[in-house]
């Protein structure tokens, strides 16, 4: 069942007016070279499902709009749900014949749908429609496609965590060096920059919602841990997962360099001014420019003791029909290429983009989060086993009762490794 969108689309005009007509102009040959590569069906309408609630989901909104300005015989309703909320409709719509035509999710949460036979599969003809060729795409984008052999899904991006640096904070805090904030690259560089900046209402960092997660995973990593073992349970209570836990809750138990808890909007909190740094996803980047910030995107730090950065890929999936419709798998086709074709401009909600071509290209290299191509070989991406989406539904509410004193990190991630553990998938 198509639903409605759950936003308002951006208008063309409005959406390259905010986002910068550099783009729309590099981007208008390959708008061009869609249009005459595919066929296109005529007067339906697909349901698109996500999760792009925060600032890059303006921007898909805007490309959606550009796509049937193109394409004026397929209509897209596209629905931007909360990814909690986003999984749970889905894998309720799949069984009662309900479910959207096109989605994006992440590669480490196809393992629950391919179990409960939720997805279809890009054949060699599906792809050949597209054109898409593993030369073509970043490795890890590519091969996140493929689970059990089989390709569920097709790469959009690759999306990783950052540091996001306040620039008038750190210039008055003297962390300001040749014309450049002097970033942090490891934990005493770090703590010393929280230290520096935590004067007042100002603090050095926070931890802002649902990014926590990440980061926490991203410290587990460089601890040399790891979230799941090789028969998918987790290890979530391990020496490794407690000190890196243990860091976070540090930072405004022992350092006082951080608000107590988990700060709301994170697009919102790091707008106020006060907060000097902010370990988040490149996703915010949107935010900030439309705000007019002065900021700087830089690569996350090394807490521990080896490189590891989060990251992940948004990827595109076709979701089981109960009457399967070959014109409108057809158009889904036409609209996956055609975004593909157009990430550039996806590269305005702060993400790389999967294709190598495109990064490569000056209108990307402009952009903030250019910077973070240079950890490509740290990326680590989220484990696509099946409890993944218990922990991810977890792992906020248990950080909140170490950050409010309730639980020590032991205790709450026994509690955690416990109840994912006991969840049958």
């Amino acid at each position: 069942m198509a639903m409605a969108s759950a936003r308002r689309r951006m208008p063309r005009r409005r959406f390259l007016r905010i986002f910068g007509a550099s783009t729309a102009a590099v981007a208008g040959g390959l708008w061009r070279t869609a249009r005459r590569s595919a066929a296109v069906p005529a007067n339906l309408t697909l349901a698109f499902w996500n999760g792009l609630t925060g600032p890059d989901g303006r921007v898909m909104e805007g490309i959606v709009a550009d796509f049937m300005s193109q394409h004026p015989t397929i209509k897209i309703e596209q629905q931007q749900l909360p990814w909690t909320d986003f999984h749970t409709k889905m894998l309720m719509s799949i069984p009662a014949g309900q479910a959207p035509d096109v989605a994006i999710m992440h590669t480490y949460e196809k393992p629950r749908y391919v179990q409960s036979g939720a997805l279809t599969e890009f054949s060699d003809a599906d792809l050949q429609a597209l054109g898409f060729q593993q030369k073509d795409f970043a490795p890890r984008a590519w091969d996140g496609g493929i689970y059990q052999g089989k390709r569920y899904s097709v790469p959009l991006d690759i999306h990783a965590m950052c540091l996001y640096i306040n620039n008038p904070l750190f210039k008055s805090a003297n962390l300001w060096v040749d014309n450049e904030p002097k970033a942090p690259r490891n934990q005493a560089e770090f703590l010393a920059a929280c230290q520096a900046l935590t004067k007042g209402d100002h603090w050095g960092v926070a931890w802002l919602q649902r990014g926590v997660g990440w980061a926490f995973q991203m410290l587990l990593w460089q601890n040399g841990g790891d979230m799941f073992d090789a028969q998918g349970e987790p290890t979530l209570d391990s020496p490794a997962a407690i000190e890196a836990m243990q860091f976070i809750q540090d930072l405004n138990k022992k350092y006082h360099v951080t608000p107590e808890g988990i700060t709301g909007n994170p697009a919102e909190a790091f707008q106020t001014g006060k907060i000097g740094m902010a370990v988040h996803g490149d996703w915010l980047t949107p935010a900030f420019v439309a705000a007019n910030m002065d900021f700087t995107v830089v690569p996350a730090p090394t807490f521990f003791k080896q490189r590891a950065v989060w990251a992940g890929s948004h990827q595109f999936y076709l979701p089981v029909q109960r009457r399967p419709d070959s014109a409108k798998r057809e158009a889904a086709l036409v609209f996956i290429k055609w975004i593909s074709e157009h990430s550039l401009a996806w590269a305005q909600g702060g993400h790389i983009p999967a294709r190598t071509a495109l990064t490569a290209t000056p209108g990307f290299r402009a952009r903030k989060q250019a910077v973070l191509l240079t950890d490509g070989s740290y990326w680590h991406f989220m484990p696509a086993v099946p409890k993944i989406l218990v922990e991810e539904s977890l792992i906020t509410a248990a950080q909140e009762q170490i950050f409010l004193g309730r639980a020590t990190p032991k205790e709450a991630l026994r509690s955690l490794n416990d109840q994912i553990k006991r969840a049958r998938i």
